[in-house]
């Protein structure tokens, strides 16, 4: 590596050189790095494939179930959401016993542990709702729903003080991911006062396949709106809306 020692100080890159300033002072190296033929059919590059096709893999799957449940989670803005789903799936996919090393899937991993799995990172569903809640699912007949008894929101509630409403938003997704598809629930609460106790508890309902096969995964969300004259306007502030996988049916 050589060292620059004249007066001209540079940082970036000219070419295939890159100019970096260390605690040595101003240093530069030319480019480098393996060749992809070399990494695809090297031995001694194993590892590093193996690597590679389980991180592809894990993103996909990761891609996949941001696409079905879009309709649930298009209104957070979670910069990170992304790679955080990615970390997940890896964490699934390396519960599969079934296949080597660097051919291991989601499909045969773990996949309760997507269980509270919050979309956003900024406003958990544990932060912003407090109360209890519990999830069905009839596979004979496809009925799936979920319960949520009566509760004051000032006590199980955390609304952000710009809101007057809120509703909850429920998505039960039925997930084939070896085909790509798969079939969403959305359910919608109508809009809530956030200082009133409910006047009855909530029944978010809906149906999927009957005796369907594939793994089901609850997901509950929960967004605020202002009301003006009658009229609901959702925040649009992506920090108060929250969406977490509440239950995995496999």
């Amino acid at each position: 590596m050589a060292k620059q020692i004249g007066l001209i100080k540079i940082k970036g890159k000219l070419g295939d050189t890159s100019f970096y300033k260390s605690k040595d002072g101003y240093l530069l190296r030319e480019k480098g790095g393996v060749d992809g033929n070399r990494i695809k059919s090297d031995p001694r590059f194993k590892r590093t494939r193996e690597n590679m096709s389980e991180f592809g893999h894990s993103t996909q799957m990761a891609s996949k179930l941001r696409k079905m449940l879009a309709p649930v989670i298009q209104k957070i803005k979670d910069g990170r959401m992304s790679n955080r789903l990615v970390a997940k799936m890896r964490e699934v996919m390396d519960t599969d016993i079934t296949h080597a090393r660097g051919e291991r899937t989601v499909v045969d991993g773990n996949l309760g542990l997507l269980t509270g799995f919050d979309f956003n990172s900024g406003s958990p569903l544990s932060t912003t709702y407090f109360g209890p809640f519990t999830p069905n699912l009839d596979r004979a007949t496809g009925d799936v729903d979920i319960e949520i008894p009566v509760f004051d929101p000032e006590d199980f509630l955390a609304s952000p003080a710009e809101s007057s409403h809120f509703r909850f938003v429920l998505g039960v997704l039925e997930w084939d991911p070896l085909a790509d598809s798969g079939k969403l629930v959305v359910e919608r609460s109508a809009y809530l006062p956030n200082n009133a106790t409910l006047s009855g508890a909530l029944n978010l309902a809906g149906q999927i396949t009957a005796n369907s096969t594939l793994p089901v995964l609850f997901v509950l969300g929960v967004e605020f709106a202002q009301q003006i004259n009658g009229s609901n306007y959702v925040l649009s502030d992506s920090g108060f809306v929250s969406a977490r996988i509440v239950e995995v049916s496999v």
